[in-house]
């Protein structure tokens, strides 16, 4: 009966973990801040590539078991950008900031 209850108490907390991510590769996954000075050459070439003059700001590095992506923030042009950048330097996504008559508009791309 003891090691019943157990089992139940271990299946009903792994149910409540795993109902507590979107996919079971979150629990893998990794995210941390890094300094500008370790971002890969070829993750901050392609950031620069995509959006001409770019200020980096500051960097994260997402690990899971898959693969390595970097989440980028930096300004250029008056805009404030954040990049997602995978480990081949190939821009993901691209989210920024624009300026209109005292308002913030996000635009996406």
């Amino acid at each position: 009966m003891y090691y019943r209850i157990l089992m139940f108490v271990a299946i009903g907390g792994a149910v409540v973990t795993l109902a507590g991510c979107s996919t079971i590769e979150n629990l893998f996954e990794r995210e941390s801040k890094i300094p500008l000075e370790q971002l890969p050459a070829n993750v901050r070439a392609g950031a620069e590539l995509a959006v001409p003059g770019l200020v980096l700001e500051s960097a994260e590095v997402e690990k899971t078991k898959r693969a390595v992506a970097y989440e980028l923030e930096g300004r250029a042009n008056g805009r404030e950008y954040e990049l997602h950048v995978d480990e081949n330097g190939n821009v993901t996504a691209m989210k920024y900031e624009v300026e209109t008559e005292g308002e913030d508009q996000d635009r996406e791309n």
